[in-house]
């Protein structure tokens, strides 16, 4: 049996006295205030305290490490699959809610069917119950002050990469499930989480594993490091939609109808990022928890338009082309270069850069895997990336890179187009955006921090470029900005 750790018989944890707790309680609250996370498994629609939306089958350590917004949104799309090869859900009632002016929640309900496969390619149709709740949305009200706010909270939401386009939301706790209960934080990748721990009741391990009687992660907010889609809150059984264009879908863990953690995605009008409100109290504790949420004061982002399908790029006129200009011998190209060529498909387009501009004379060309053929160019210094795609401010790994990916089909484009088009006389065309973020947001409320100095750094550009004549698409990257970018695509020659 764990033994209570030497402390006052009273702690105040945000004005909230702490009394005697369950064996082992001590320990997770201790591990909360390390900040530390359990292990990933595999998971879909997740909400909780250990892992990213959606991470499938990683291990990791007891400390907790921010992942690029590329990696969650690997990640998010296998969330996307599971959400494919559900079965038939049940509708479940929304519950009694508290708002300044409480509302059946029985009111004014819409119905709409989505469509999914399952992994026998037989179909499922999901039916939507979508409710209208006429009061005004819960972060319309005063938002609370610091002192209001579990300053655990406060500190996930000031480390957050999101913090630029996903303010914080915490709970104003009249609710009494609350009174009992301890935050700590918890761990969403990009993003910022706080789960409460109770003394007792309902929960789940640090592997998500459902406990009757343990009361970790009993309840829970995140704002995760994925920008809201279309489809984000609006495809889950049960939909609350607020006048202000909000909406919250929630449902069982894994679109489990019987599973004792709900879990709710929530979208927050003017906020990028996909809000995920879990509990294992209940539906009824879920949406009285989700009506309980405000902003708080100094921790809010300023609004954001997520750019959406088919909104214009920004065309940018490069003139003449440059790439049958001064072609390069193949004799004259690094050895790197030589052997990727001789080893690619005989649908290989050989190209490389005439110049690599201003700060990359000292750096070193090494292979990299981009389907058909791939370099990078590693600096002494400088921002870059590590092997997985981490932002870095002074490691200079992976500065510039050009390749082509195997095919067409393998750019992965988001289905938001890349917010830049470059097109040149003879019909060529490159699209660019974040290489590390999805195009949905504008590019200056993308944030990185770098993992060692936690510093906030710019995210690196990455261009997709279509040649015409050839069906390849060739990429080029830069963590050195736009201006760089552009003339590393001035840049580009044929070789013979």
């Amino acid at each position: 049996m764990n033994e209570r750790p030497d402390l006052p018989e009273e702690i105040d944890f945000d004005g909230l006295s702490v009394p005697e707790h369950r064996p082992g309680f001590w320990d997770d609250v201790e591990q909360g205030w390390r900040d530390t996370a359990g292990r990933f498994g595999l998971v879909g629609m997740e909400g909780g305290d250990r892992e990213e939306p959606a991470m499938v089958g990683l291990h990791q350590d007891k400390t907790p490490r921010r992942r690029s917004p590329l990696l969650v949104a690997m990640v998010a799309a296998v969330s996307v699959l599971l959400v494919g090869s559900a079965t038939a859900l049940l509708l479940r009632p929304a519950g009694e809610r508290e708002s300044q002016s409480p509302v059946s929640l029985a009111a004014t309900p819409t119905t709409s069917a989505a469509v999914a496969k399952s992994t026998s390619t037989t179909t499922t149709t999901i039916v939507t119950t979508r409710v209208i709740v006429p009061t005004a949305a819960p972060w319309t009200l005063s938002p609370l002050t610091l002192n209001e706010t579990p300053r655990v909270l406060v500190d996930q939401w000031e480390s957050a990469e999101n913090q630029l386009w996903c303010s914080a939301l915490a709970p104003a706790f009249a609710l009494p499930e609350a009174e009992d209960a301890v935050a700590r934080a918890a761990y969403f990748g990009g993003g910022w989480a706080v789960a409460w721990d109770k003394p007792n009741g309902p929960g789940s391990t640090g592997t998500s594993e459902y406990c009757e009687d343990c009361g970790r992660s009993a309840f829970g907010v995140a704002g995760v490091g994925l920008t809201v889609k279309p489809n984000t809150a609006s495809r889950l059984p049960d939909v609350l939609e607020w006048p202000d264009g909000s909406l919250a879908g929630y449902t069982g863990l894994g679109f489990e109808v019987d599973n004792p953690k709900r879990l709710a995605e929530l979208v927050v009008e003017g906020q990028g990022c996909i809000y995920q409100v879990w509990s294992h109290l209940g539906d009824d504790h879920l949406v009285r928890l989700i009506e309980s949420l405000r902003f708080v004061e100094g921790l809010q982002a300023d609004p954001v338009t997520l750019r959406q399908p088919g909104d214009p790029q920004t065309v940018i006129d490069a003139g003449a082309e440059p790439w049958y200009s001064h072609k390069v011998s193949f004799s004259d190209t690094a050895d790197v270069l030589q052997s990727v060529w001789q080893q690619a498909t005989p649908q290989a387009v050989r190209v490389t850069f005439a110049d690599l501009g201003e700060g990359m004379q000292d750096a070193q060309i090494r292979t990299a895997n981009l389907g058909a053929w791939g370099v990078a160019w590693d600096n002494p210094a400088g921002p870059g990336h590590d092997g997985l795609n981490n932002p870095c401010k002074d490691c200079g790994r992976g500065a510039v890179g050009l390749g082509q990916r195997q095919s067409r089909s393998e750019a992965g484009r988001d289905v938001v187009a890349p917010p830049f088009r470059v097109e040149w006389d003879d019909g060529s065309y490159a699209e660019f955006g974040s290489r590390l973020g999805g195009h949905s947001l504008p590019l200056d409320r993308l944030r990185f921090i770098d993992e060692t100095t936690e510093e906030a750094i710019e995210g690196a550009l990455e261009a997709n470029l279509v040649i015409a004549g050839t069906e390849a698409e060739i990429v080029v990257w830069t963590h050195l900005g736009q201006e760089h970018l552009l003339y590393l695509l001035s840049q580009i020659r044929f070789v013979d």
